[in-house]
């Protein structure tokens, strides 16, 4: 590896059932991921809280019926998950919102429950580096650490 160039990133998938009682998986599987990163013991229970309000919002409507595909990418300092709900149309209502900073919202042609996105948009903001939600592909992003929002290669 040349000077400046950073390191490839583990890439670790999981598939979970729609069901709450799993989140505990991907919670361990943060927090473990993140302390091989090096983050410190603050980082790893944000790491946590977002990882539980990911799951709470892609779970939104209808979690019997859903399944949840998550991937972390991670590398020393930096963590990125990127989830997606896969099985059901979950989210019910339409949403207009005006985010800015650091979390963004695609709401490109899809429903989305309003109140669940103004609800992890509120607690993940400030506990993570970077979040986004596309509500068109039903999937969302969480990063700590790191430079930019692209997956780390």
């Amino acid at each position: 590896m040349t000077e400046g160039e950073r390191p490839p990133s583990d890439v670790i998938r999981l598939t979970l059932p729609g069901d709450p009682a799993y989140g505990s998986i991907a919670r361990t599987a943060a927090m473990t991921l993140g302390l091989r990163a090096g983050f410190d013991w603050p980082t790893l229970e944000r790491l946590a809280l977002a990882v539980d309000e990911a799951m709470v919002l892609l779970l939104t409507g209808h979690p019997s019926e859903t399944q949840l595909d998550l991937t972390f990418h991670s590398r020393p300092g930096e963590l990125q998950l990127d989830a997606r709900a896969a099985g059901t149309d979950a989210w019910d209502d339409p949403v207009d919102p005006d985010e800015s900073g650091p979390g963004d919202v695609d709401d490109s042609d899809v429903d989305v429950s309003p109140p669940a996105v103004e609800r992890f948009a509120g607690i993940v903001t400030g506990v993570v580096d970077h979040w986004s939600v596309d509500t068109d592909e039903r999937t969302l992003r969480l990063r700590v650490g790191g430079e930019s929002s692209d997956p780390p290669q």
